[in-house]
């Protein structure tokens, strides 16, 4: 039986990565410390979605807002920060931009199913943090 803030809460933070591939847990360590901050805002849920893929479409459903987490691999400086916002609009064309390939699906790839399901909150933003050695295995 799902958590009753799983079908209340507007707002879904959802964290992609894999911890045994360095930097690509970037996302799942920023959402550890977003929830510290937020502490049990009963608006917000935390989801480390780790590597779950097409798994997490469904937490879409009925959200007023989505902030996705994850790392990415563009050729910029280790830690830079990039935001994607409105990325639902943008997610079918472009692909959001997200992610990586080191775990099953990146933030793309997930909004854009969300989107041919029909699963389409108002507002979206993707964070994604630039990594250094995401292909990696490491359990350091």
């Amino acid at each position: 039986m799902s958590d009753a803030r799983e079908l209340t809460a507007p707002v879904l933070v959802l964290a992609l990565g894999n911890l045994l591939l360095r930097d690509d847990a970037v996302g799942l360590f920023l959402l550890g410390e977003l929830r510290a901050r937020c502490g049990n805002d009963p608006r917000v849920l935390f989801v480390d979605g780790g590597t779950q893929g097409l798994a997490l479409v469904g937490l879409f459903e009925g959200r007023s807002a989505v902030l996705l987490l994850d790392a990415v691999k563009q050729g910029a400086a280790p830690g830079t920060v990039h935001h994607l916002e409105d990325a639902m609009r943008r997610a079918p064309a472009s692909g959001a931009g997200a992610g990586g390939g080191a775990h099953q699906m990146n933030a793309g790839d997930l909004l854009l199913t969300a989107s041919l399901l029909g699963e389409t909150p108002a507002h979206v933003m993707v964070v994604g943090i630039a990594t250094k050695r995401i292909h990696e295995f490491s359990t350091e």
